[in-house]
């Protein structure tokens, strides 16, 4: 059985990802998700490497037509779940602090119309 996910991981880690959907089933993320478990798992760090390199394609993909930071993607976007206003920017700035990513503010605009 060992050999069969060894012979699966490898045929799955040399797979031509522009030939992928983005999809979360059958697609990058799905094999993203996968790998990162697999790593998890076995503490090979090889598996993480591909989790990595396909989680770029995927961001890669998804933002080709969209102007989204990387760095917003990778801290999980917004949360849903928050009701009102502004617990959820609170709670993605500690994300993005989790991860190292630099915060840039920009200077206040006050809109002329009242």
């Amino acid at each position: 059985m060992q050999e069969h996910n060894e012979n699966f991981n490898q045929l799955a880690i040399n797979v031509d990802l522009d030939h992928l959907p983005v999809g979360l089933y059958h697609g990058k993320m799905g094999l993203c998700l996968y790998f990162y478990e697999f790593a998890r798992l076995t503490s090979e760090k090889k598996y993480c490497i591909a989790a990595d390199k396909i989680f770029d394609d995927t961001v890669n993909s998804v933002t080709e037509h969209i102007e989204i930071e990387p760095s917003y993607i990778k801290a999980g976007m917004v949360n849903e779940k928050f009701y009102g206003w502004g617990p959820e920017d609170f709670e993605l700035y500690e994300r993005l602090k989790i991860l190292g990513l630099k915060i840039h503010r920009s200077e206040a605009f006050v809109s002329s119309h009242s």
